[in-house]
């Protein structure tokens, strides 16, 4: 069996962690995504905020886990500038997994947008809304909108202030 796993490893470095991190950050939009497409359609009927915090905080755990001894469990190309910024990842990986990041978040929305796509479309009237303002807007599932009362500069501090956190 041992000898079968030998055969079967990949060795290149490049490609053990860009599919280590591609694998860990579709499972973490899958689980995120899948739990705010589930209380959306269902009108919070099937989820509410707290068991969505449940859920993400659940992805994060299983995505980072599922790839935390091959790459580090970054899961989030935030997190890898940071790691290439403080020197514990090399400058030359970072494309690698950034890359690796966009596609596993693009390819686990996809799936989830597949999964729901029948309650998504039954939810918003077969019409695709993406503004927050609309009580059948689905595009929050995948993304956040600011309100409408906020100014450049004060969603401009709360990311900063958000993320520094």
């Amino acid at each position: 069996m041992s000898s079968i796993s030998a055969k079967l490893r990949i060795r290149n470095q490049y490609v053990r962690v860009a599919f280590a991190e591609f694998l860990g950050t579709c499972i973490l939009i899958i689980f995120g995504d899948g739990s705010v497409a589930q209380s959306v359609t269902s009108s919070s009927s099937k989820g509410e905020f707290i068991s969505i915090n449940w859920s993400w905080c659940m992805a994060v755990m299983f995505g980072a886990f599922s790839c935390v001894n091959v790459s580090g469990g970054h899961i989030n190309p935030a997190v890898s500038l940071a790691m290439a910024l403080i020197g514990r990842l090399k400058w030359t990986l970072l494309p690698v997994y950034m890359l690796a990041q966009y596609l596993g978040a693009f390819v686990g929305a996809s799936i989830v947008y597949l999964v729901y796509f029948e309650a998504i479309k039954n939810f918003s009237g077969g019409v695709m809304l993406t503004d927050p303002m609309y009580t059948n807007a689905t595009a929050g599932i995948f993304s956040t909108y600011p309100q409408s009362y906020l100014t450049a500069g004060e969603g401009l501090a709360d990311q900063v202030t958000q993320t520094v956190q």
